[in-house]
């Protein structure tokens, strides 16, 4: 009703329906089937301490319910915040560099130790390794093998075509390139990356079922796709500059 009219007191007052989600939620239909019972006529407003408490308690309930979710939203974006501020950094490390071929160096060490080290966990065989390292960099030591391998010798060989292939096109063409191609990568892959987390988040409320803290398995997966995409870029601006 109308209240606060010239500044004379006023009330308002509340219906609310039995087949209300927010009743339907919390208890509506036990509290309804009471009411049957009783026999209040359908179109007789019903005033009630039982039925108010109900309300007052659906009412807490649901906004516990919003807290818990807002709550939840602020931890994943927390996580996120952290992703993409380490991708930010990388950004402006890339902008602000002259050259990008520490960077290349490094990514080339990590990419071959990471796929051994795939190896030594029996996670995937020594042909796969070739076959995956062959699409990254074009070519490989003609002995390589399962049984001469050496992570030290294949990195310096990769480190020596890296360096012909610079004097093939030049410092400065090579520059250009480098810095074009990395942000580039990067940031089509943190796009990809960030739909792949929303994705994640639309169900991950529904580990809960399985008694599993959402937010822990939302963070385990937040970093597992992160690291992911990162070892997918670094591969990725490999082959290309190769």
């Amino acid at each position: 009703g109308r209240s606060g009219k010239k500044g004379e007191f006023g009330g308002s007052r509340f219906y609310v329906s039995l087949d209300d989600e927010l009743m339907k939620i919390f208890g509506g239909e036990m509290l309804q089937r009471r009411m049957e019972r009783l026999s209040f006529p359908e179109d007789e407003p019903l005033d009630h301490a039982l039925l108010s408490r109900a309300i007052e308690t659906a009412q807490k309930r649901l906004e516990k319910y919003n807290f818990e979710i807002r709550k939840a939203l602020i931890n994943f974006d927390d996580v996120l915040n952290r992703q993409r501020e380490f991708v930010y950094r990388e950004r402006r490390k890339a902008l602000q560099s002259e050259r990008l071929k520490e960077q290349v160096l490094i990514f080339i060490k990590e990419v071959v130790e990471a796929y051994f080290k795939e190896l030594e966990g029996d996670q995937i065989s020594f042909e796969e390794i070739k076959k995956e390292l062959l699409l990254i960099f074009g070519s490989l030591p003609y002995d390589l093998s399962v049984t001469t391998y050496n992570t030290e010798a294949l990195t310096e060989y990769l480190v020596k075509k890296y360096q012909d292939r610079e004097q093939q096109f030049g410092e400065e063409t090579l520059k250009s390139v480098e810095k074009f191609v990395f942000l580039r990568i990067l940031d089509e892959h943190f796009k990809e990356h960030l739909l792949n987390i929303d994705h994640i988040k639309e169900g991950i409320g529904l580990r809960a079922y399985a008694q599993k803290e959402p937010l822990v398995e939302f963070r385990y997966e937040a970093h597992r796709l992160f690291s992911e995409m990162m070892e997918s870029t670094k591969s990725e601006f490999l082959r290309i500059l190769f």
